[in-house]
């Protein structure tokens, strides 16, 4: 029998997968078929320990229920997809205001299977949500360099989990690693994720405008 904890890392990846293969990645659409909160969904696939809530048994049973799963669906390792239908990234024409972080690639559309996005353990608002684009600032170094094509879900305007984040202050636009500190507080970094360029208590006045998620395939996957 797994263990308390491998039981919740099983339905976490077994609701990702849902919310992925059955329901195009919008989390929300998989709240109201499951009958459940969407808030709910999110802090359950949240990446941020900090906040993560489990998928007990009883919700468990409820989502195999009213999406008409087997019993003990969720509780079951899975090393397949259901699955691999490709998701379709676009490009798209980045505002003369987001200049300094970021510019339209000039690849018109990445064709991306939803193993690789598995594999990337992306957690996404909706396929339809994100986009690729040249990334102008150095904020993801050395994992990602500044003129690499990157993945954004723009869908994401609320800064809930520890990422990259896509912000603004009035007309200023900027690019921060964000990290929730033990204190509740949210600690800011550029170029290195080690020095900490500011520390705010919420983001009140700052609007997130995306979340960078993960470089873009290599050109092998590219239309």
């Amino acid at each position: 029998m797994p263990t308390p904890a491998s039981m919740q890392d099983i339905r976490r990846e077994n609701l990702r997968l849902l919310v992925l293969e059955k329901f195009d990645g919008n989390r929300a659409a998989l709240a109201r078929a499951a009958d459940t909160n969407p808030n709910q969904v999110n802090l359950m696939l949240t990446d941020n320990e900090a906040i993560r809530r489990p998928c007990g048994e009883t919700l468990a049973r409820k989502i195999e229920e009213n999406l008409g799963l087997p019993t003990n669906w969720m509780d079951t390792p899975r090393t397949e997809l259901v699955g691999d239908t490709p998701v379709t990234i676009e490009s798209r024409p980045i505002h003369d205001s987001l200049r300094d972080v970021l510019s339209t690639c000039k690849v018109p559309s990445y064709v991306i299977t939803n193993e690789w996005m598995r594999e990337q353990r992306l957690n996404i608002t909706a396929n339809e949500n994100l986009f690729v684009a040249m990334l102008q600032a150095d904020c993801m170094e050395p994992e990602i360099s500044r003129g690499c094509r990157v993945i954004i879900d723009g869908g994401v305007k609320a800064v809930s989990d520890n990422g990259v984040y896509i912000l603004a202050r009035g007309d200023t636009y900027f690019v921060r690693r964000v990290r929730r500190q033990p204190s509740g507080k949210w600690a800011l970094s550029g170029p290195s994720p080690m020095v900490v360029d500011e520390v705010i208590e919420s983001f009140k006045g700052i609007k997130t405008h995306g979340r960078i998620l993960a470089q873009a395939p290599l050109p092998t996957a590219v239309l």
